[in-house]
């Protein structure tokens, strides 16, 4: 089974289906690190 693999826009982290930042990067892009750092500069959500 092939995993499908994701990659974070901001940083360029790679993570694979199944782990806690698939789903964070699968719906904005961003892995859960970027994420919040992008939230903290007021660029997201």
């Amino acid at each position: 089974m092939i995993q499908k693999i994701e990659t974070c826009e901001e940083c360029g982290y790679k993570y694979k289906e199944g782990t806690s930042d698939y789903s964070s990067i699968f719906q904005t892009g961003y892995c859960g690190d970027c994420l919040v750092e992008r939230v903290e500069r007021g660029e997201e959500w």
